[in-house]
């Protein structure tokens, strides 16, 4: 939501191109965008599965069982390991076609990317979430304070993420308290708190409630997970006592294991 009013606002005063690396799976939802912004121009790159990429992914979930103990855990994964050398080229020669003034950058999983744009363009990251504050979540909830792996861990990635983002020429955070963190933390560059607005009442498509509530996100995203053991057994439970025929629908990926201590819940539905 974050993402969509910022463009949706952002495409009435510049000419705005989007790339977005997308699977098959989703071209459907990008298809009905580009018809909603007609104004915008995107470019889709497609990750089809091929040997490299199939090593490539094979081989981060396998670290991430082995060594981190958690298939659920993406959040350790440098960023930089998920790119290859095809979308590295395809980035830099749709820069060199478009020749923008200005290259925004948003989400953790794409931040490195950075490394690879010109510098003499401004480039902007939208700091979502500073990653290195859910790997200590990670790290106190799963106990392991005094694990030398997960601490090590920890230092190298929170300081690689530092680095990348004081490779940016300015920093968007959604909250003061995030920004004064960055600073507090040794982000150098123009940092800029910038607040997710709600959109009027009168302004958001009109609906029907029919009982169900809708969470979005996927368990690999260990806030998310949090959240929701919190909402089901602190809130749901109330909820429910008021409203019995109440629905919760979750949609993205979760494991099996995640799915399993909700399963005797017929009104939680993944």
């Amino acid at each position: 939501m974050a993402i969509f009013s910022m463009l949706d606002k952002l495409r009435h005063h510049v000419n705005l191109h989007v790339l977005s690396i997308v699977s098959e799976d989703v071209m459907k939802n990008l298809t009905d965008l580009q018809e909603l912004w007609p104004d915008v121009t995107f470019h889709l790159y497609h990750m089809k599965m091929n040997k490299e990429l199939f090593i490539q992914k094979s081989s981060l979930r396998l670290y991430s069982n082995a060594i981190l103990r958690s298939k659920a855990i993406s959040a350790w994964i440098i960023p930089f390991m998920r790119y290859d050398n095809k979308l590295l080229n395809y980035i830099s020669n749709l820069i060199d076609d478009i020749n923008p003034d200005i290259i925004q950058t948003e989400f953790y999983q794409l931040q490195d990317l950075v490394y690879c744009l010109p510098k003499s363009i401004k480039k902007i990251f939208i700091q979502h979430e500073i990653h290195y504050v859910v790997n200590k979540m990670w790290i106190e909830s799963h106990n392991l304070k005094k694990d030398i792996y997960a601490q090590a861990t920890y230092n190298m990635l929170k300081s690689q993420e530092i680095a990348s983002m004081n490779a940016y020429d300015a920093i968007l955070t959604l909250n003061d308290a995030d920004k004064n963190k960055l600073i507090n933390d040794g982000v150098s560059s123009n940092i800029f708190s910038s607040p997710v607005g709600v959109i009027d009442a009168a302004h958001r498509n009109a609906c029907t409630f029919r009982g169900k509530l809708v969470f979005i996100g996927s368990g690999g995203h260990y806030p998310n997970e949090e959240g929701l053991k919190w909402f089901i057994s602190k809130i749901w439970p109330k909820v429910k006592n008021a409203n019995p025929n109440l629905e919760l629908h979750i949609i993205g990926n979760w494991l099996e294991s995640q799915k399993k201590p909700y399963s005797q819940d017929y009104s939680i539905i993944f």
